[in-house]
């Protein structure tokens, strides 16, 4: 049992040094989150999901469209064909093709060649050093 109790004090101690450093950069601190050199140098998601950028992007734009009203089915097919990439920019992209997505517009032909087109177009523009 005591392994377990170890485990949970750097699980809890983990979350709470996460939500310490949200709130630092939420109030305005530019440096000097943390103390611990792990989180101070290494990214990590935030500890609730819901706050990251794509996230909150899937739910302000993916989710609750302030343009289209959607049906249950659509809701759930545009969630979960926005999860697959995870993507803003790709997101972005594909709409700006087919329109916004509905089951009704989708083709998985036309998505899949859209897909490959942003691919290769992505991996044959290397950025300027």
């Amino acid at each position: 049992m005591k392994i377990r109790d170890e485990a949970y004090q750097y699980y809890f101690y983990f979350v709470q040094e996460r939500m310490n450093i949200f709130w630092k950069r939420y109030n305005g601190a530019t440096d000097c989150f943390t103390k611990d050199r792990i989180l101070a140098e290494n990214k990590f998601t935030n500890v609730y999901r819901a706050q990251d950028r794509v996230s909150q992007y899937l739910i302000r734009n993916v989710i609750y469209n302030s343009e289209e009203s959607f049906t249950e089915h659509d809701l759930l097919f545009r969630i979960l064909i926005f999860k697959i990439f995870n993507n803003i920019d790709t997101w972005k992209f594909l709409e700006s093709k087919i329109g916004i997505i509905k089951i009704s517009n989708f083709n998985t032909d036309i998505i899949s060649n859209l897909l490959s087109e942003r691919i290769i177009s992505r991996s044959l523009t290397k950025p300027t050093i």
